[in-house]
Order: C-alpha cells, then structure tokens, then sequence
C-alpha cells in the first residue's frame, strides 16, 4: 500500500537490486548501483529512483538530486532514527521530489516523518486503510 500526501494510491515504482533494468517503467535502485549506473541511464524516458540505508553515504547524490523525482529512504530495523535525519538533510539541500519512507516504520511515525520532509509511505497490505486514515488525521496542529 502507498500512501503519498496523506491519500492512499497506486504505486508506480518497482525496486530492483541487480536486475536488468527494463526499457519502460519507474524503477528505483540502491545507491552503490544507481551511483555506479546513472550515466547510463540520463537519457531514459521514465525515470530512476535512489533507494537510501540509513548507513548509505548519500553526499554521493548531492550533485544529482535535481534529476531525481525519488529519493527511497529504508528502514531496516525500527529502532533506527537516521532516516528521519536523512529526509531533513535533503529538503535543506533543496531537493523538492518525492521522498519514501519504507520498511521497519511505526504507523506512528508517519506524522513525524511527514514533518521532517517524507511525502509518502510505502507500507505492507497487512495495515488497513482506516488505521492509516486514523494516524495520519490524528494531529492536527505541529507544535515543534
């Protein structure tokens, strides 16, 4: 389930690891690849996303972010913050595409992250769509 701008739609986006990247399609790739790749691949007519680990060393994306329209933040485990630091970093560098969080994230979470620069979530067909509802109307007013 995606949930992009607090509305639940289609995602459009496939992510591979090492598969041949096909000829049409939005596809996003890890940061080793799509760094090593993206001269390849400036020409294409859909475009390619960047998936980033909270490990990742995404200063190697900087000059690019502007040919980026996204930008995958993943949380592997659930206690790791950096992702929410990472959305931060990248809105203060002007990037203005969109920014998803997937992975090990708390339903929670999702106003927090929304606050700090995240646009959309890609969550598992296991939450249900009023819970999602729910969470993202909870707050109403950001106090911080």
């Amino acid at each position: 389930m995606l949930v992009k701008n607090s509305k639940i739609c289609n995602n459009q986006w496939l992510h591979l690891e090492t598969e041949v990247i096909p000829d049409n399609g939005w596809v996003t790739l890890p940061l080793e690849r799509w760094v090593a790749e993206h001269k390849e691949f400036e020409d294409r007519e859909d475009p390619v996303g960047v998936r980033l680990l909270p490990e990742s060393d995404f200063t190697q994306i900087e000059n690019n972010l502007d040919q980026l329209q996204l930008i995958v933040i993943e949380f592997p485990v659930l206690a790791d913050g950096r992702v929410f630091s990472f959305a931060k970093i990248l809105r203060r560098k002007g990037y203005q595409g969109e920014i998803r969080a997937i992975g090990n994230f708390l339903t929670d979470q999702m106003y927090y992250l929304q606050h700090v620069g995240v646009d959309s979530f890609e969550l598992p067909d296991t939450v249900s769509e009023p819970a999602i509802q729910q969470t993202l109307e909870r707050f109403s007013v950001r106090y911080q």
